[in-house]
């Protein structure tokens, strides 16, 4: 599970649905049989069906705690704190490169 993007892959419903149809198609099948068979068709599908998902919600909030660095910075800098707004600036900064660290990090291939 990634911070802005989550591998969403086959879930227990479509393993469910793949025994349904092992049991249509192979009667003469026990359940055990079925299980396994259906858990082995799943896990093989996990790797091909999976689909991705962007959180954006999760960006914009980096992206507003970028932004109060940010803005606390130029507040500090109006005020004439300049330690302060250096301090703030290298913050904004910082944080920004970890967001964009970890968005192009995680990102699906």
């Amino acid at each position: 599970m990634g911070i802005f993007w989550d591998d969403t892959a086959v879930s227990g419903a479509a393993e469910h649905l793949i025994a349904s149809e092992i049991k249509l198609r192979a009667p003469d099948l026990d359940d055990d049989d079925v299980a396994t068979k259906a858990s082995a068709l799943a896990a093989a599908a996990k790797g091909t069906a999976a689909t991705t998902k962007f959180h954006a919600n999760r960006m914009l909030v980096a992206l507003a705690f970028v932004m109060a660095f940010v803005g606390a910075g130029i507040g500090t800098e109006a005020a004439g704190l300049n330690n302060s707004s250096k301090a703030l600036f290298g913050l904004g900064s910082t944080a920004f490169g970890i967001i964009v660290g970890i968005v192009t990090g995680e990102k699906p291939k």
